[in-house]
């Protein structure tokens, strides 16, 4: 058997058309998002417009999604034609990918005669050109609905009417396309036998799966909040400004790193197809396994153990013996059953393997991962073609995104096979099983072949090049995670270290295979004919992970002062009172003193940005605004936003943020995840930054404090400045028990409580985090301001739990995210807002309060007209009607009615006022709830914000959009507008 007789080119016309139609997708996607945010009073779409759905009315008397497309802003219309032209493409991409599936299953047979169910079995090449025609009468109807914008409602019934006709003919067609289809793969013996050597060939090629599964989760699925991370880590490559060329050179290292990672699927690929090969041509057992490769594991961690504790760090010496005794056991216990000779090789596994689909499996993978990448250029920049904030750079990286992606169909496995043939090593395995062979141990009984073909080393060789090569960059990512992490940046460190460690683990079962299993898997019922190495890694991981985190792995980062005590409310009102001395608000021709309650919502670096930059604009416009916030509650971004805001001087804490947004924290997070932490957690050594062990939140916090060093000060000492002079409360949960762990520099008090459900704690399921602090080794005996602001913000799996205590009466916790016991930090100022306002004492001579409550809601206005809710099938109300509810009263909107009553019946305290801070509805950028911020990001939120103030001084204060006045009103407030 020859290269020639197994090797067969992939399928490039469909490839390239399916690559086409994600794109367009894609496209389509990031342009219905704008469309989206141009919609007055309702939120548009011309997906939805598209998509098979009854027409539902709306309280307005209209029908959505149809009729309300044609009061879009004339703003929109541009999005509509740009949406309309990717839909052409992608129709007439699919028609074509349809239309040559459909002929090849008709021409092949595959579906008989005798097929049940013709009209849906039988295949009809024309049908894809039906459901292409009648999906471009579907644009045109959609195009002139929008471009009309007639109030005529006859006219609009009748057009609205027209797309559902055309969008029912088109999807019935599609459907009757896509059935034989599906029939002749699982419902005809061919078609079965067929997808059962796919799955086969690509379960061979698992290990280049799992390397390419990430890039392009990474890069095609769209996520919403924290799982869309990858869009402003590709914009920002396209920047130039105050970060230099941190972007550019990222971008780069990038792209180099893709290649390489590409090259080493693509040789992984080649190494199994080669073994595949040589198993079906030497279908004779195995030779017995070297033993002493199986010490490898043992020496590597030793060696490192050795390492870590020379450059100051600690090794745990359970997860250490434990991770050693594996691998050692094997090794005694199989030289023992060789000694003894009481077992025989077992036999090899079936030789009958889908060969070519092996190869072809090895192929696509190796090109899929580069592909996903360019096209996660095409999701990450469509939007900066139309949105003003884009450059011309990132305008024109879409077409080239595109261009790359189908390009690489066409040459790609030509430029690896001519670039693999440099190298020696790899050049014998250009054409798997015709170059080197197996390697056999000369003294081998079982080998009888010519010593010249025992000495055809290269797999093993290449294999052990390829471990030992993954080895020393996995080391080097663990012992240097800042620099190599700055160095990479945030997508490079992913590929870098993911690469790494598939190419490690590959190679190690690329290795073993050339061997039988060690000889204590012969023995008994096992008779393994294969290395369980994969195996043998998963039980020691989850073995490991099964233990749960730990203080010396995932414990709080040292340092920080002891606190003083804490401040209690008296102290908090008194010193609000002394900064609001001559500040007064007029409502209803009546002067007030203000005291603002502020809540910042979570969202990674979008709440921290706009946090600070709404905090900014109010120090800017009026200092009274500033002055007046009595107590400010924040979650996971929000929290952040307001520690940067504490540890920055007035009007600076927008730029601060900036400058944390860089994705070098994100990028040493990432080497946390994948590297450092998991071989602390499986190993027990800690590789030391600067001789202390840092985990991935510890790698985050120290690089925040290089962006903003007044994040290292001491959280419960004074502020920096004036900036944000109000006590904290920084919301955060406890994963153990489900409460509310409040890290703030007010006295809450504990009451004695053991826990926090009992009835003397201080608030509803709480706890002052002052608990777990104390002089005893299981406490903290401090806390910096980035690690309070991080324990509000552990987003798993991102960062990782904080494990606290046990200390004095307070029991170990794991504190996570505040979001996931309530995200908008609203709760505990509902809480915490009776206790303060019953210290706001006065007399007749004072100025009456007037409680303000300021929401910053980094998201967008949540007002908007959507179809109205539909009844469930009753089977499913238990659990929907139990996951609608909990979400509805755990909503902002909800906590907000709640807060708006917050001052009834209190003397000399007037009725609440409440304003909601959010984005307004723009076509524009929207940030993701991620780590790394885009300067196209930063410059929406600006601009938002700049539009409020604008309105203030042009005297235009209406509501936000979101039921509440917004910036503009609390501005005008404040006496800030004409």
């Amino acid at each position: 058997m020859t290269a020639q007789d197994i090797y067969r080119q992939l399928p490039k016309r469909e490839l390239i058309l399916t690559t086409l139609v994600t794109a367009m997708a894609i496209v389509m996607i990031e342009i219905d998002r704008l469309i989206g945010r141009a919609g007055v009073g309702y939120t548009a779409s011309m997906i939805d417009a598209s998509s098979l759905r009854s027409p539902v009315p709306l309280p307005t008397g209209e029908s959505y999604p149809w009729l309300t497309l044609h009061r879009l802003d004339q703003s929109a219309h541009g999005l509509v034609l740009a949406f309309t032209a990717a839909d052409l493409i992608f129709l007439v991409a699919y028609a074509l990918l349809f239309y040559g599936l459909l002929a090849r299953v008709a021409d092949s047979g595959v579906v008989g005669e005798m097929a049940p169910f013709k009209v849906l079995t039988r295949p009809r090449p024309w049908m894809a050109w039906a459901a292409a025609g009648a999906d471009l009468v579907e644009d045109a109807l959609l195009v002139i609905l929008v471009l009309n914008g007639s109030p005529d409602e006859p006219m609009n019934g009748w057009l609205a009417s027209a797309v559902a006709v055309a969008t029912s003919i088109k999807w019935l067609a599609l459907f009757l396309a896509l059935g034989p289809l599906l029939y002749a793969v699982f419902g005809t013996p061919k078609g079965r036998e067929k997808l059962v050597r796919w799955l086969r060939a690509f379960y061979q090629q698992r290990f280049s799966l799992l390397a390419v599964l990430p890039v392009v989760a990474l890069a095609l699925v769209p996520g919403a909040g924290i799982f869309d991370q990858l869009p402003d880590i590709q914009r920002a490559w396209f920047e130039l400004g105050d970060r230099g060329w941190q972007g550019p050179t990222h971008a780069l290292v990038a792209t180099l790193l893709l290649g390489a990672v590409t090259f080493g699927v693509f040789v992984l690929g080649r190494l199994f197809t080669d073994e595949a090969i040589r198993r079906v041509e030497d279908p004779g057992p195995l030779p017995r396994t070297i033993l002493r490769q199986w010490l490898y594991g043992p020496v590597v961690v030793g060696v490192a153990a050795v390492v870590a504790t020379a450059l100051g760090g600690e090794v745990r010496f359970g997860p250490l013996i434990l991770f050693c005794a594996v691998p050692l056991s094997i090794v005694v216990s199989s030289w023992i059953v060789r000694r003894r000779g009481q077992a025989t090789v077992p036999p090899r596994l079936p030789s009958d393997l889908p060969l070519s689909e092996i190869w072809r499996a090895g192929d696509l993978l190796a090109l899929a991962g580069l592909v996903g990448a360019s096209l996660g250029l095409v999701r990450s920049c469509t939007v900066m073609v139309f949105a003003p904030e884009g450059n011309a750079v990132q305008r024109v990286m879409p077409l080239l995104g595109l261009a790359g992606a189908l390009a690489i169909w066409l040459v790609g496995i030509r430029v690896l096979e001519r670039f693999g043939r440099l190298i020696p090593l790899v050049n014998e395995l250009i054409k798997p099983g015709e170059g080197a062979g197996l390697h056999r141990s000369a003294d081998d009984a079982v080998d009888a072949r010519p010593p010249a073909a025992r000495e055809q080393r290269r797999p093993w060789q290449l294999a052990w090049v390829s471990i030992l090569l993954s080895t020393a960059c996995l080391a080097a990512l663990a012992l240097w995670p800042v620099h190599l992490g700055n160095a990479l940046g945030a997508l490079g460190s992913v590929m870098f270290a993911l690469g790494n460690l598939i190419l490690l683990v590959g190679a190690s079962a690329a290795l073993h295979a050339l061997w039988a299993p060690p000889d204590v898997f012969w023995t008994g019922k096992l008779r393994l004919r294969e290395t369980p190495v994969v195996t043998l890694l998963l039980a020691a991981v989850l073995a490991a992970g099964l233990g749960g985190s730990t203080p010396e792995v995932h414990g709080l980062r040292e340092g920080g002062q002891q606190p003083t005590a804490g401040m209690t409310f008296e102290v908090a009102v008194d010193g609000w009172k002394s900064r609001t001395e001559g500040c007064t608000v007029e409502v209803d021709g009546k002067q007030f003193r203000p005291l603002i309650l502020l809540a910042s919502e979570g969202g990674g670096i979008r709440a921290a940005y706009w946090t600070a930059a709404a905090l900014d604009v109010l120090a800017r416009e009026t200092r009274c605004g500033v002055d007046a916030i009595a107590v400010a509650s924040g979650v996971s971004g929000g929290s952040v936003g307001l520690a940067t805001a504490r540890a920055s001087k007035t009007g600076g804490a927008g730029e601060a943020v900036w400058r944390m947004g860089g994705d070098d924290a994100l990028a040493q997070a990432t080497l946390g995840l994948l590297v450092r932490d998991p071989a602390n957690t499986v190993t027990g050594v800690a590789a030391p930054v600067d001789g202390r062990w840092l985990d991935r939140a510890g790698l985050m916090e120290v690089a925040w404090e290089q962006a903003i060093p007044g994040l290292g000060t001491n959280f419960y000492g004074p502020p920096l400045s004036d900036a944000l002079p109000a006590p904290l409360i920084l919301n955060s949960t406890d994963a153990t028990s489900g409460c509310r762990v409040l890290v703030t520099q007010l006295e809450v008090g504990d009451g004695g409580a053991a826990l926090c459900a009992d009835a003397a704690a201080p608030l509803p399921y709480s706890r002052d985090f002052r608990s777990y602090l104390g002089n005893s080794q299981e406490c903290p005996t401090g806390l910096r301001l980035s690690t309070a602001a991080m324990l509000s913000a552990r987003f798993p799996y991102v960062t990782p739990s904080a494990v606290v205590g046990p200390c004095g009466a307070a029991p170990v916790g794991q504190l996570i995210d505040g979001g996931y016991a309530e995200g908008s930090g609203l709760g505990s100022l509902v809480d915490v807002a009776p206790r303060l306002l019953a210290e706001v004492k006065g007399d007749r001579t004072e100025l009456p309060v007037l409680p303000i409550l300021v929401y910053l809601d980094n998201g967008l206005p949540d007002d908007r007209t959507s179809a109205p809710p539909e009844t469930h099938p009753e089977l499913l109300v238990p659990p929907l009607g139990a996951l609608v509810a909990g979400g509805t009263q755990k909503s902002p909107t909800a906590w907000l009615q709640r807060a708006a009553a917050l001052s009834v019946g209190r003397v000399n305290v007037e009725a609440t006022k409440v304003f909601v801070v959010a984005q307004d509805s723009q076509s524009a950028v929207e940030a993701p709830m991620g780590w790394v911020l885009s300067r196209a990001s930063r410059t929406s939120m600006d601009s938002s914000l700049g539009r409020e103030v604008a309105s203030c001084k042009a005297g235009d204060i209406g509501a936000s959009g979101t039921r509440y006045p917004g910036m503009a009103g609390l501005l005008d407030l404040f006496g800030a507008c004409p």
